[in-house]
């Protein structure tokens, strides 16, 4: 009996809010669908653009930081055979 009692109290809810649902709703199901759609398109857009920022704004600080890297690099490397030089000389 308890079984039966929580079987119709849940039949009984759920039509009550199909039933609530049907009369509060404000448009027509395929109108809402398509604003649903519609607002997706929208949400879709506004997040690519915003990744295209970020992406932009991220990168460009490490557009530079290759041709640095590579020109501290070569001073490095300078500075080595400088001091290799000065350490063959300072032996002989």
């Amino acid at each position: 009996m308890r079984a039966l009692s929580f079987i119709a109290t849940t039949f009984l809810v759920g039509a009550a809010g199909v039933l609530a649902g049907i009369l509060i709703a404000p448009n027509k199901g395929s109108t809402t669908r398509n604003k649903i759609v519609k607002r997706g398109q929208e949400y879709k857009e506004y997040l690519h653009d915003n990744y295209d920022d970020l992406v932009d704004t991220v990168t460009h600080p490490f557009e530079g930081a290759s041709a640095e890297a590579i020109r501290l690099g070569k001073k490095a490397e300078e500075k080595a055979r400088e001091l290799k030089n000065d350490a063959k000389k300072a032996i002989k």
